[in-house]
């Protein structure tokens, strides 16, 4: 895997962030900042973002995407290299406070090295800092083709993620998060190389949720507010109702993986580099190109998402068109999905082995 820094002349960090008090989130570039004050839209506002970056060579350095600009419940994600941590700003939503104190009991945040977790309101909005190990976004892997251009090179990145989504299942959480700019992939020089190290971790944690019990018993689904930024990965009982359930985490990564499918397939035929991400990012995502209006009639069709050639046909059929079906009751769980990943890289010589991972409660 490539340096996730991209160079070696990577500029100190405060050249890039503002060390100014007044300003709103803690370690924000004051570039940022400015380009939110402009009247463009988010997509303009991240190509100048990115050229600032580019102009001072430290593209990767912070990692930002349209919909974190636009967003009312932004998460921001800056690379601090001289302490080598992904720092982590999440604007909560305001009943998620409840949930801080269950994920301090149960060590569910084992993409974050600092416990307790705290948030607290800056500007009148409920906020949460903390760090985790240095990754890149599995739309920045797909996008560079660091693992080729066939999505059966990340078969071991997508089986270690429903392997981690089956422990969240298991101990009663959801993730709610699911999409490819939201899952993370530790960088190898940080790793021991044991065989069954997770590497996999999705630096989201606002948007994690305890499932409901009701007289001790688990409740089917659980009503949450909804992120309108994640509406393209969300099923379609979350759109209508809020109501979320494991169920619909395995929808959102049905669509992830027909979004990493479609993301391989675009970098290819897509090489000029004006806009070359923001068409990228719209042509993979599953109803990508269609108004909002428009997603639930689609789902509800069950046409499926587009089949590319990026993917094989077993893919599709047995992991990307059972997960998005419009009935939650006939989607796989994620250990079935676990199996099927297992069983497909069996047939293809390819070598997997489940991470060890370890949700260990907390006293």
């Amino acid at each position: 895997m490539q340096d996730v820094w991209g160079s070696k002349s990577i500029p100190a960090m405060g050249s890039l962030q503002s060390k100014d008090p007044e300003h709103i989130e803690r370690g924000t570039p004051k570039e940022l900042i400015e380009l939110r004050k402009a009247k463009e839209g988010p997509y303009t506002m991240y190509d100048s973002y990115q050229d600032i970056c580019n102009q001072q060579n430290s593209r990767r350095m912070v990692v930002v995407t349209p919909d974190d600009i636009k967003s009312e419940f932004r998460v921001e994600r800056v690379l601090n290299v001289q302490m080598a941590r992904l720092e982590v700003s999440e604007q909560l939503f305001p009943e998620w406070k409840d949930e801080l104190s269950l994920l301090n009991k149960e060590a569910l945040c084992i993409v974050s090295d600092m416990w307790p977790l705290k948030a607290r309101l800056q500007e009148g909005k409920l906020t949460m800092n903390y760090q985790c190990l240095p990754g890149e976004s599995l739309f920045d892997i797909a996008t560079d083709a660091l693992y080729g251009d066939h999505i059966e090179g990340y078969i071991p990145i997508l089986h270690q993620l429903a392997c981690l989504l089956k422990a969240f299942h298991d101990a009663k959480w959801m993730v709610n998060c699911l999409r490819s700019r939201n899952v993370y992939v530790v960088d190898d020089k940080f790793l021991s190389r044991k065989e069954n190290e997770l590497k996999v971790f999705i630096p989201n944690i606002g948007r994690f949720a305890r499932m409901q019990m009701h007289n001790n018993c688990l409740l089917e689904s659980t009503i949450l507010e909804r992120d309108p930024a994640l509406q393209y990965w969300q099923s379609p009982e979350v759109i209508q109702n809020n109501m979320h359930s494991p169920k619909s985490d395995v929808f959102s990564y049905a669509r992830l993986v027909s979004e990493v499918s479609g993301i391989l397939h675009y970098s290819r035929k897509i090489k000029r580099r004006t806009n070359r991400i923001k068409k990228i990012e719209r042509y993979s995502v599953p109803c990508g190109n269609m108004r909002k209006s428009e997603i639930l009639p689609h789902i509800y069709s069950d046409k499926g998402p587009p089949e590319y050639d990026t993917a094989t046909k077993r893919i599709y059929d047995e992991v990307i068109v059972r997960g998005v079906n419009s009935e939650k009751h006939h989607r796989p769980s994620m250990a079935d999905l676990i199996d099927t990943w297992e069983d497909i890289a069996k047939q293809s010589r390819l070598k997997l082995s489940r991470p060890n991972i370890q949700l260990v409660k907390r006293t």
